[in-house]
């Protein structure tokens, strides 16, 4: 009877020596019981995080939806493994998905789905039957697999073979709805919510952190800043060609923020190749541009770039040294992400998309 024992051990063995672990938005894995906001894989447009509102005729917010606005985290969520002594979560592992915060209206804030009848969709939601009167509800599990530039969600109703994709349906509620589909699936990155402490939270229990300026900040205090270009004034017929999205890399330090850079005096209008005279500032002697230690706005130019969906042919002039000062400064920033050792999705997902620039 011994040997029978055999196959039922590398029956459980077998998913978890071939399944890849779940990792968030810096590279590590996540696990069940930390707190993390769901975001779209593609920063930007696409909108921000998840959160709960009120739909249909319900009173209370008990509806799942992804914020219209990119800048928006959400509520942020917790992940459990039902009846399993697992501490990590694999690509396939029956998952419930929890808020960290719910409305006082409802008891349970772990997910659900629900059918709403006015739209004929079978949507995400928070809470039990009860907190859906007239509405189907479907009892079942979550779990994360690998998707195009991050992970998506799939709901498997339970003792069915039925699993759907999670996806987003607009239907004008202030955000778009998290709701079953067979089409295209909401294509999402995990980030611990404490990678989000700003300094005002920070300065609570940290006061000396406002009394701080910029000159006492290391070189190496840094901030990237994704640009998304939405229209062109006046419109153009080919507006959707000039889609494109750059990733920017300044420094805070007083050191580089009061050079005064060869861009600093060209007039952008009428010199139409300025970008080919701008030199780098990094080695070069600083002068303060106002003439005074303080006061007055001042120039962040970036020492680091990432393109993505960029036409040359309407982006940059035909001068080798825009293509030049293109490659010199994503080399840059793929140099300064190396030395902190710092893994930026954003970054990758340009590098692992590159346009010809980039390469």
């Amino acid at each position: 009877m011994k040997p029978a024992l055999v196959p039922l051990f590398l029956f459980f063995a077998f998913p978890l020596a071939f399944a890849q672990q779940v990792l968030d938005s810096n590279g590590n894995p996540i696990f069940p019981g930390r707190e993390y906001y769901i975001l779209p894989a593609i920063v930007g447009p696409p909108g921000g995080g998840v959160k709960l509102a009120t739909t249909g005729n319900s009173k209370c917010p008990v509806t799942v939806l992804q914020d219209y606005s990119e800048v928006v985290n959400g509520i942020s969520v917790k992940f459990t493994i039902s009846g399993v002594g697992i501490l990590e979560i694999y690509e396939g592992t029956p998952l419930e998905i929890e808020f960290t915060k719910k409305p006082k209206c409802v008891d349970s804030s772990k997910w659900i789905v629900f059918v709403d009848n006015e739209i004929a969709k079978a949507c995400v939601g928070i809470g039990g039957p009860e907190d859906h009167p007239g509405q189907q509800t479907f009892p079942g599990t979550f779990s994360i697999k690998k998707y195009k530039f991050g992970y998506k969600l799939v709901f498997c109703v339970a003792g069915s073979p039925t699993c759907l994709d999670i996806g987003r349906f607009d239907n004008g509620e202030g955000g778009r709805r998290l709701n079953l589909t067979e089409g295209e699936a909401f294509d999402i990155v995990f980030v611990e919510s404490s990678s989000y402490n700003n300094i005002p939270e920070l300065a609570r229990t940290h006061p000396a952190l406002m009394t701080f300026k910029s000159v006492q900040l290391s070189p190496a205090t840094w901030m990237a800043v994704s640009w998304y270009p939405i229209y062109t004034i006046p419109s153009q017929k080919n507006d959707k060609d000039l889609e494109a999205c750059f990733l920017t890399y300044q420094t805070l330090s007083s050191s580089f923020q009061d050079c005064e850079t060869e861009s600093d005096n060209i007039d952008t209008e009428k010199d139409i190749y300025w970008w080919c005279g701008w030199g780098s500032t990094e080695g070069n002697k600083c002068k303060n541009k106002n003439g005074s230690s303080g006061g007055g706005s001042i120039s962040v130019p970036p020492f680091g770039l990432a393109t993505y969906k960029m036409q040359e042919d309407l982006w940059l002039n035909p001068e080798p040294c825009e293509y030049e000062r293109i490659s010199y400064l994503y080399s840059a920033a793929d140099s300064w992400l190396k030395q902190l050792n710092f893994y930026h999705h954003d970054f990758n997902f340009f590098t692992q998309h590159p346009t010809p620039t980039t390469l």
